[in-house]
C-alpha cells in the first residue's frame, strides 16, 4: 500500500463556462461528487490522501476581463476550491492550498512559459509541502 496518494484537481471542466456560463450550478456539484469518489478510492489504497486545490488564474487576458463568463468562471473556481476543502474534510483527506503555498512567489516564477500551467518551480514548492508532511 502506498504511503501517500496525491489528487490534483484541474480547472478544465470550468472552461465550458466561457461559452455557457449558465452551466456553473451543474458543474460544481458534479465535479465535487466525482472528487469525493476519487478521494474514497484513494483512501482505500493508500495510507494518506492529499488533495490540491486549483491554483488561481493569475492572468486573465485583457480581452476577457469585461465578459460575464469570465466572472462566472472565476467565481466557479472559488466555489470549487471551497467545495474541495469541505469534501476533503468530510472524507479525511489532507488539503494542500495551492494559492497559500505559492503566495509570495512572482507570477513569472509560478507560471510556465505558456502562462497557463504551473512552472517547475511552482510544482517543486507544492510537492515540498507534501514531502515535509
Amino acid at each position: 500500500m502506498p504511503k501517500k496518494s496525491i489528487i490534483w484537481v484541474g480547472g478544465n471542466d470550468l472552461k465550458i463556462l466561457r461559452v455557457d456560463p449558465e452551466l456553473s450550478p451543474k458543474i460544481i456539484p458534479s465535479s465535487l461528487s466525482t472528487i469525493r469518489e476519487i478521494i474514497k478510492l484513494s483512501n482505500r489504497i493508500s495510507e494518506k490522501t492529499y488533495i490540491l486545490t486549483i491554483p488561481p488564474i493569475y492572468t486573465v487576458p485583457f480581452y476577457m476581463k469585461p465578459f460575464k463568463s469570465t466572472h462566472v468562471m472565476l467565481s466557479s473556481l472559488e466555489a470549487l476550491n471551497h467545495g474541495i476543502i469541505q469534501v476533503a474534510k468530510e472524507e479525511g483527506a489532507e488539503v494542500i492550498h495551492c494559492e497559500q503555498v505559492l503566495h509570495g512567489m512572482q507570477t513569472t516564477d509560478i507560471l510556465a512559459s505558456d502562462r497557463i500551467h504551473l512552472s517547475e518551480k511552482a510544482y517543486e514548492k507544492i510537492f515540498s509541502e507534501i514531502n515535509n508532511d
